[in-house]
């Protein structure tokens, strides 16, 4: 039970060691996400805008609005998944709320066919897309990358030489749990060293590769640890 409990906790350790160096690069994602709407919703906006000025909704000398509402709709129905996203990356509510509202007036003016207000609405709409939400998305991601500078600096740190997941602080820690799950029985040492090489194996394909250099320098210092605390019986 003991080596079962000692397999387990260097899978683990290990798994920490890999994590700490490893960059989640889901947020980049997002970003690049949402920038890729806003800009979605600009070019549709002034497409729109364009096309008003230049008349292309008239015809017989009316407004077609079926015309218009076939553009229109295809940038309305984005907004609901757009206003998701941008909350997930934290644009602030009030920003959202009046997003929302722009396009609440863009309806109505649709609603009242009222070519020359709804020019305006949409062309307000997409200054506000590009000065507020677009600056708004920028700012966040320059916050978040700072965040995540000084996240990937702490973890640097932590797995250094001399951090506190480093090859000469985890080793001992590992020596010690061994001795701790023993009572420092010599006899077991040869059982413990088993049990950290299968919970190496173990965390080595759970990974699907071989484990960064920090692990394998890891592995040999507890090897040898483990030859200098049986040799240390022996004397005894």
């Amino acid at each position: 039970m003991k080596k079962r409990n000692f397999y387990i906790i260097i899978v683990a350790l290990f798994s920490i060691i890999i994590l700490s160096g490893c960059k989640n690069s889901k947020e980049n994602i997002e970003f690049e996400k949402s920038l890729s709407e806003i800009s979605f919703l600009e070019n549709q906006c002034i497409t729109i805008f364009n096309k008003v000025v230049a008349e292309e909704y008239i015809k017989d000398n009316q407004v077609d609005w079926n015309l218009l509402k076939e553009d229109y709709v295809v940038l309305y129905n984005s907004i609901d998944v757009i206003m998701i996203d941008l909350a997930s990356i934290q644009i602030p509510s009030q920003s959202i709320v009046e997003f929302e509202n722009r396009f609440s007036d863009l309806n109505v003016c649709v609603e009242n066919q009222d070519l020359n207000m709804f020019a305006l609405k949409i062309c307000d709409t997409y200054n506000f897309i590009t000065n507020s939400i677009s600056s708004s998305i920028y700012k966040n991601e320059a916050l978040k990358q700072e965040k995540r500078a000084k996240a990937k600096e702490e973890a640097q740190k932590a797995i250094s030489e001399d951090g506190y997941w480093g090859v000469s602080q985890t080793s001992d820690r590992i020596i010690e749990m061994a001795k701790a799950l023993t009572g420092g029985d010599p006899d077991k040492i040869e059982d413990m060293r088993k049990a950290f090489e299968t919970g190496f194996k173990e965390a080595t394909k759970t990974w699907g590769r071989d484990l960064p250099e920090i692990s394998s320098n890891t592995y040999d210092a507890v090897m040898e640890k483990f030859d200098k605390w049986a040799e240390e019986s022996a004397v005894i």
